[in-house]
């Protein structure tokens, strides 16, 4: 993070302004509590504070400010993103704790993938195709400030899938390119600065006589080696560049003392060293020179092997025209020119094989020299056997394995070489980030060519990509071999993702170049494209390698000392001010320790704002002895992988084919072998050459007067087939690049057939009609299809289809399941009434699909079947037979028949019921009952009538067509009535005094004896009951005359006190109680009920009792009771109150009674011997 520190003063709390993401300030903390911030140069820094929602009882506007997607600007430190705030409320107060991350925290909310390529870090020039470039491309709003020169044409291979960009650049970027990134969150730039950069000292020094109190060093050798086995991925090494000729590196520097070797080792190992490292250029120039003549021996092999096959050509012409001449002398001539082209093909293929002698000539010479130096850098040409043995034992092997070092092929099925010859054109390479030149013989010069692109526009060579590396070679007889190694390009319309150019031929005019530019201009130079791993490649990447494997043990080879600092802080000392205003982020101060001064780099600072003595500072804690510095790339963890491996299990289907299982793919598989038998036993005309491009098999066609275009060709590991005449290769067995498995042998053809296919991992790709790819994978994570459908199809005409777009479909039908485009892709589910439907919801209604099932993509199931399921969860709503048959929605609600609106049959997920109609076999329990909307219980509890013990049906409801009751013992009726009037009973009937029964027509006809005696005692009781009741009817009648009279005597008085009641009640009314209503007196109490105006009007009120009331005399002051303050204790008071003041005048004399006391609170006056005082100065006299 880029803060100036010169610019702001770290004694004083800097100011805290909120703003949108577009830079609008929206407010400023004006009352921040606690606030803190951890700045970080190499990682994202952090702020933390808290802030109130009131102060003094009022609310803070920039209180509801503090939310997410917010910018929190610490003024001159930098901007935050604000993440999370938490709020919280106790019941007192209200505070949010706020975080925010440095504004580089935006790089994480994008992602990146890139395929596996070779990528170059940046190049200002064309900076589109580079990482830094398409990092921008994805956060537009972020600008390049400053980027090493040292990462720029920096070429690193890897790829990255669905990675968030800020993770990808520190854990990948960081590690492979070796820099480190800088943010500026004030002018959202990015800062980029090589690991191996030269790192500032500032003028700060630090030592236990001023500002530290505690320095601690402890030295750390578990990291140290002093040899390093340097490894790239899939088999890239350093053997091919380094002089040594091994794959190891040495470095015992720091250990050449007399304190650990003798003198006549450290003397023969400095001579060692000075021998070893005067080989490196001219090791590493004979690589390239023979690497330039491998290039130049491949490409006049193939023009080599173009020539034969043209030879090959003309002498199977010539075999036909024989035998035509034969038969017609006319076709002499034809033969005659024949005979002509051959011998002049001869004359080439023979100089072809002269130059091809030649170079390998060179190659061989380059060799022999390099095993020389080999050699001569042996540590047996320097050491004897005993001095061997005392290095070996400082000899502390690591290995360094980097990923990022391979030699990557094309991305392709196919990767086909191509050649063009006699080319004359201009080639132009722009853009490099370097381009070198050196004489390496009075004879030869090499141009070292580092980054750029490369175009050439001829007719027969159209040709624009990127350049990762390349060397040009020219002769003095201006014969020149070039072998550039290629990023992502295209040639001749065709797009490749790297490769290897070269080019041999003759150059008409001198070499044009400049520090990034170089341009050649050639006659008859022949072109050779290839996709394949070249030697140069590899020797390219191999260098690099060895390069980075040396900086790495540089680091390596010497102890590293840990150390930490307890120090004052001088932010808030005055006297080191000036330290504070140079210090920086990522640079160095002066440390004196024991060791000497030491120069540690500053990582980071934690900031206490209300406490700037709490100012921490954070260092690199690592260095070495040997400069006493520090470097970003020990504080970097290299990258260190595995290279790739591909197994295949062998698997015995022994019983699977030995079955004689008759299927169609057998059969189809033993006619084709049958075939291809047959027609290599009757084969004519079938040649095979073989020669240093190959082995390859083809068929004159007299017809045609050329080859069959159907040939097969051997080499570089692989067994290719075609039936283009080599325009495309049509099968393939050997070593491929696959570009999800990498390098590894198999078979690449358009149809495999067999009995088993058996192995780790499956992957079909396929071009679908409309352009897109239908991919197929099977690995150990499972089985994947994409941009395709799964479709199962049976005997009997059945499909079921699962893909991304419909989803599951299902059908006895496949004809008429879907609608099918021209291409035969389904279009839409088709339903019985003719419509296409991508959806379930989209069905009409009264519409059903043609399919038995299916399950679209939006979680909807339609189905034709029965569903038998033991349990189940329905987390929506549930229909069945439509909308308004049977439905459950996804509150639990249950409706059934009738409308959405007015269901027959209906439950709420509470428990409530409503039915049209219903027909209950069994037990009903219920707490209410209600019918027609009314209550029919009596003695039921609360507003929803619930039923309580003593609960009866009402007898307004009881209008029955029969009953019956039961005896809750025997559930033997002892009661019933049916609905024609009949009456059972088994039981006594008891009637209470006065019960009457009136008979109606009575029936005795064929009577029970018992029945008629039962009838006559009944009847005389009732007629004794009916003399009874008559007598009981006179007594009743004489007692209520007497009652009567009673109550006559009594109405009377009371009549004459009602009389004497009004009578007061006018008087009320016409003189005491003006504008008042008396609606009721029943006691000498007034209440407020009684009075409906606000005033009492009158001279007097006499008698009874007021409660609550409040007298008011005049505008001045009243009378009322009230709870109060005696001046001691709360207690019931009588207040009298006046805003002038209060007289009480008594002719006769005033008695004043307080049994707890009397409280004054005023000065008290007393008229004393004619003149008023105050009690206080009566007293006192």
């Amino acid at each position: 993070m880029v803060i100036n520190f010169a610019k702001i003063d770290l004694r004083k709390r800097p100011n805290f302004i909120v703003r949108n993401f577009d830079g609008t300030a929206i407010g400023v903390l004006g009352n921040i509590l606690r606030p803190t911030a951890q700045i970080r140069y190499n990682e994202v820094s952090e702020i933390e504070f808290e802030y109130p929602k009131y102060v003094n009882g009022k609310k803070l506007n920039e209180y509801d400010l503090l939310t997410g997607m917010r910018i929190i600007d610490v003024d001159g430190f930098g901007q935050f993103v604000l993440h999370n705030p938490e709020e919280t409320d106790d019941g007192v107060k209200s505070i949010k704790t706020c975080s925010g991350y440095s504004l580089e925290y935006e790089f994480t909310n994008k992602s990146i993938s890139l395929e596996e390529g070779t990528y170059n870090f940046w190049n200002p020039f064309t900076p589109d195709s580079t990482i830094l470039g398409i990092i921008l491309s994805e956060m537009p709003s972020w600008s390049l400030g400053t980027v090493s020169n040292r990462l720029i044409g920096k070429y690193r291979t890897f790829s990255v899938d669905g990675k968030s960009i800020y993770d990808f650049m520190k854990s990948d970027l960081e590690k492979t390119y070796e820099c480190v990134f800088d943010f500026d969150t004030y002018n959202r730039k990015i800062n980029v600065r090589s690991t191996y950069d030269a790192i500032p000292t500032k003028p700060v020094y630090i030592a236990t006589t001023n500002l530290a109190k505690e320095i601690v060093v402890e030295e750390d050798i578990d990291d140290l080696f002093t040899v390093l086995d340097v490894n790239g991925a899939d088999g890239v090494d350093i053997r091919s560049v380094n002089p040594m000729g091994e794959n190891k590196i040495y470095n015992l520097d720091s250990y050449m003392t007399e304190e650990y070797f003798s003198p006549s080792i450290i003397s023969k190992w400095n001579r060692w060293k000075v021998t070893f490292d005067g080989y490196q250029t001219l090791y590493y120039s004979l690589v390239v020179a023979q690497n330039m003549q491998i290039s130049r021996y491949s490409t006049e092999s193939a023009v080599l092997t173009d020539l034969q096959g043209e030879l090959t050509a003309l002498e199977s012409k010539k075999a036909a025209l024989i035998q035509a001449v034969a038969m017609d002398s006319k076709m002499q001539s034809q033969l005659n020119t024949t005979n002509s082209e051959i011998r002049a093909k001869e004359n080439e293929i023979s100089s072809q094989k002269n130059l091809l002698t030649q170079i390998q000539n060179q190659v061989n010479n380059y060799t022999s020299q390099l095993k020389q130096i080999n050699k001569e850098t042996a540590f047996s040409s320097f050491f004897t056997d005993n001095e061997l043995k005392i290095l070996d034992r400082y000899f502390k092997c690591g290995s360094l394995t980097d990923s990022s070092f391979v030699a990557s092929s094309v991305d392709s099925y196919s990767a086909e070489s191509s050649i063009t010859r006699g080319i004359s054109a201009a080639f132009n390479l722009s853009n490099c980030t370097t381009v070198r030149r050196s004489t390496y013989t009075s004879d030869i010069t090499f141009y070292t060519i580092r980054g750029g692109d490369i175009n050439v526009n001829n007719t027969q060579l159209k040709l624009s990509s990127e350049i990762v590396n390349g060397t040009l070679q020219v002769n003095r007889d201006n014969t020149f071999v070039m072998s550039l190694y290629l990023g992502r390009g295209s040639i001749n319309g065709e797009s490749f993702p790297s490769g290897t150019l070269s080019l041999t031929g003759r150059l008409y005019t001198s070499v044009s170049y400049t520090d990034t530019s170089l341009r050649i201009s050639t006659s008859s130079t022949t072109a050779y494209m290839t996709y394949e791993v070249s030697e140069y490649q590899r020797m390219s990447i191999a260098w690099d390698l060895y390069e980075y494997g040396k900086e790495v043990l540089d680091k390596k080879s010497s102890a590293v000392y840990h150390f930490s600092v307890d120090s004052s802080n001088f932010f808030a000392i005055d006297d080191f001010i000036s330290f504070a205003k140079e210090f920086t982020l990522g640079e160095r101060i002066y440390l004196h320790i024991g060791m000497g001064v030491i120069e540690p780099i500053v990582t980071g600072v934690e900031v206490e704002f209300d406490d700037l003595t709490a100012l921490e500072l954070e260092f690199a804690s690592d260095f070495q002895v040997k400069n006493g510095k520090f470097s970003w790339l020990d504080n970097l963890d290299q990258s260190v992988s595995i290279s790739k491996t591909l197994d295949f299990n062998q698997f015995n289907y022994s019983n699977f084919v030995n079955s004689g299982a008759n299927t169609n793919i057998k059969k189809f598989m033993e006619s084709a072998l049958d075939t291809m038998k047959n027609m290599i036993l009757s084969g004519t005309h079938n040649e095979i050459t073989i020669d240093q491009a190959g082995l390859r098999c083809r068929k004159y066609d007299e017809a045609s007067g050329g080859y069959s275009p159907k040939q097969i060709w051997m080499a570089h590991n692989a067994l290719m087939f075609t039936n283009d005449g080599w325009n495309s290769a049509t099968i393939g067995i050997g070593e491929f690049v696959d570009k999800n498995l990498g390098s590894l042998y198999g078979i690449v053809t358009p149809a495999l057939v067999g009995t088993i296919l058996a192995g780790n991992n499956l992957i079909i790709e396929s071009e679908k009609t409309d352009g897109g790819i239908a991919v197929f994978k099977m690995d150990g994570e499972g089985a994947s299809l994409h941009n395709a459908s799964f479709n199962l199809y049976g005997s009997s005409g059945g499909r079921i289809d699962l893909g991304a777009v419909f989803g599951i479909v299902g059908g006895g039908d496949k004809n008429t399941m879907f609608y099918y485009n021209s291409k035969g892709q389904p279009t839409g589910v088709r339903t019985e009434k003719g419509r296409s439907v991508t959806r379930i919801s989209s069905l009409s209604s009264g519409d059903v699909p043609n399919a038995n099932f299916w399950i679209d993509m939006y979680g909807d199931v339609y189905l034709k079947g029965t569903i038998d399921a033991v349990s189940g969860i329905f987390r929506g709503s549930l229909e069945v037979g439509g909308p308004t048959a049977f439905r459950v929605d996804k509150q639990g609600n249950l409706s059934i028949g009738g409308t959405a609106t007015n269901p027959n049959f209906y439950v709420d997920a509470n428990g409530n019921m409503k039915a049209k109609s219903a027909d209950i076999k069994g037990r009903v329990d219920a707490s209410s009952l209600y019918i027609g909307g009314k209550n029919i219980l009596t003695n039921t509890s609360g507003s929803n009538h619930l039923a309580t013990g003593s609960s009866k049906i009402d007898s307004d409801y009881l209008d029955l067509y029969g009953i019956t009751i039961r005896n809750k013992n025997t559930n033997g009726v002892t009661f019933q009535v049916s609905d024609s009037g009949v009456v059972t009973i088994n039981g006594n009937i008891t009637m209470g005094a006065g019960s009457v029964i009136n008979w109606a027509t009575v029936d005795q006809s064929g009577e029970n004896p018992q029945v008629t005696s039962l009838r006559n005692t009944v009847n005389n009781q009732i007629s004794g009951l009916q003399t009874d009741m008559s007598n009981m009817r006179y007594d009743m009648n004489h007692q209520f005359n007497i009652i009567n009279q009673d109550i006559d005597y009594r109405m009377s008085w009371m009549r004459d006190d009602i009389n004497d009641i009004e009578y007061n009640l006018r008087l009320v009314q016409d003189n005491m109680l003006s504008n008042w209503e008396v609606q009721n007196i029943a006691s000498t109490v007034i209440t407020n009920k009684l009075i409906q105006a606000p005033t009492i009007q009158g001279a007097y009120i006499q008698g009874g009792t007021m409660q609550g009331v409040r007298f008011y005399l005049g505008s001045f002051g009243s009378i009322y009771d009230g709870y109060g303050s005696d001046g001691v204790r709360r207690t019931d008071l009588v207040y009298i109150e006046s805003s002038r003041g209060i007289a009480i005048a008594a002719s006769e004399g005033m008695r004043l009674e307080a049994g707890g006391g009397l409280w004054l609170n005023c000065d008290v006056h007393v008229r004393v011997g004619g003149r008023w005082t105050t009690l206080d100065e009566a007293l006192s006299k």
